[in-house]
């Protein structure tokens, strides 16, 4: 499902990107593919809580 959302991103965000070749969309949607929300609602304060990415996708 595809959703449109408007987000104000910092300008030395988008010079990150730039700088990286990297388009800003996907890199927000690659977080946010790893954002577990069964994860953090089990288990708030363990290592796998929101927006602590998993050993085994740091990569």
């Amino acid at each position: 499902m595809e959703t449109t959302i408007n987000v104000t991103l910092p300008e030395d965000f988008y010079i990150l990107c730039s700088i990286y070749q990297i388009k800003p969309e996907v890199l927000i949607q690659q977080f946010i593919n790893q954002v577990s929300f069964p994860s953090y609602f089990s288990n708030p304060t363990g290592s796998d809580c929101w927006a602590t990415p998993s050993a085994s996708s740091i990569s």
